[in-house]
């Protein structure tokens, strides 16, 4: 019956396919998790558990077809272009929201100080919604609603995800992807001809895309698999454990409490992560642990409750980057804020020249 309606429904101009909404979906789940990696996880431990999980996605499935079913029929009207694409994107914000998560959302605006705050919530949210509509328009409905339940799903139903008290840096990070995709989805359709361009060109162009979309699917596949089962990275900030590990190296840590002499471990003391060699066991349990580059055992003892994890895997120099980011004193957000804007203005702007021109 479902496919059936969407038959029925049919949908925009057919330049892109289920499948290319499928993967650039689990392009925008791979970037996120991705990210994760380098500035943290939140975790949902509820969904963790089956009967949590499926009432959730229960919940989740209807309002996404409430929701994307009611954008998409906005889409298919005959109101001028810029209204209808306002209000699907007003559909996909807050249509669903109760009275009292509205009122939380739009509270900040209140005081001059939550203005920033709103501002960084609400411009990626707009671009995100859309390219949600475009995918509906430029593709069909079952390709909105794809893409909206790949992305929307990975938020709303994923136990391990992009931590959200980013501020200024998860806006623009979520601003670059959007945009990105945007890029992607809009050099499919050519709006002066109204034609479909071919996504599949001769077969070498057919061969790259597929082993492009089989490598990216088993990126996601395997970064998500990582963080669903309990890795988390850490940069290693000094030689201490020379030469296992070296200054700007990422180790992948795996969450547990269970290790034992020789294994190398991440602990909580002082406030600060430290990752030393385990080289002795008190008898209540407690950890002495040393670097393999100093001479003398740290002096405290490591209650097994501080232990974050044990290293499992390392990556040269992808550290340095997660190192100047959390201990850099000069704040780079407002510039790259501004050069991801600016460049995204300057970028729409050149391109309708180009498309005047062409009508020209």
């Amino acid at each position: 019956m479902f496919l059936g309606v969407v038959r029925r429904l049919g949908g925009g101009v057919g330049a892109v396919s289920v499948w290319e909404a499928l993967w650039l979906g689990v392009v925008a789940v791979t970037y996120f998790t991705a990210l994760g990696f380098v500035w943290g996880f939140a975790v949902v431990p509820s969904l963790f558990r089956l009967d949590f999980f499926l009432t959730s996605a229960a919940m989740w499935g209807a309002k996404l077809l409430g929701v994307e079913s009611l954008r998409y029929l906005v889409l298919k009207t005959r109101w001028p272009h810029l209204l209808k694409m306002s209000v699907a994107v007003a559909v996909g914000a807050f249509y669903g929201s109760t009275v009292y998560t509205l009122a939380r959302t739009f509270a900040p605006l209140a005081s001059g100080s939550g203005w920033a705050g709103f501002f960084l919530w609400f411009v990626p949210v707009v671009f995100y919604q859309v390219l949600v509509s475009y995918f509906y328009l430029w593709g069909g409905f079952l390709q909105g609603l794809v893409f909206a339940a790949v992305t929307s799903g990975y938020w709303y139903l994923s136990p391990v995800r992009l931590t959200s008290g980013l501020g200024a840096l998860g806006a623009v990070a979520q601003l670059v992807l959007y945009y990105g995709l945007y890029l992607v989805v809009s050099r499919r359709f050519q709006p002066l001809t109204g034609a479909r361009e071919e996504f599949f060109g001769p077969r070498w162009k057919m061969a790259a895309e597929y082993l492009f979309a089989g490598v990216v699917a088993a990126v996601a596949l395997g970064v998500m698999a990582l963080a669903l089962t309990g890795h988390v990275p850490v940069a290693v900030v000094s030689g201490s454990m020379r030469p296992v590990f070296d200054v700007g190296d990422l180790v992948i840590l795996k969450r547990t409490q269970a290790v034992s002499v020789g294994d190398v471990v991440a602990y909580v003391v002082e406030g600060r992560i430290v990752m030393h060699r385990v080289v002795e066991t008190t008898p209540d349990g407690k950890l002495v642990t040393k670097g393999d580059a100093v001479s003398l055992p740290d002096p405290w003892l490591v209650p097994r409750e501080a232990v974050v994890g044990k290293a499992v895997y390392r990556i040269p120099l992808l550290g340095y980057p997660v190192m100047y980011m959390h201990t850099s004193g000069f704040n780079l957000m407002p510039l790259i804020a501004g050069g991801v804007l600016g460049g995204i203005v300057i970028n729409e702007v050149l391109k309708a020249r180009r498309v005047r021109r062409r009508a020209l």
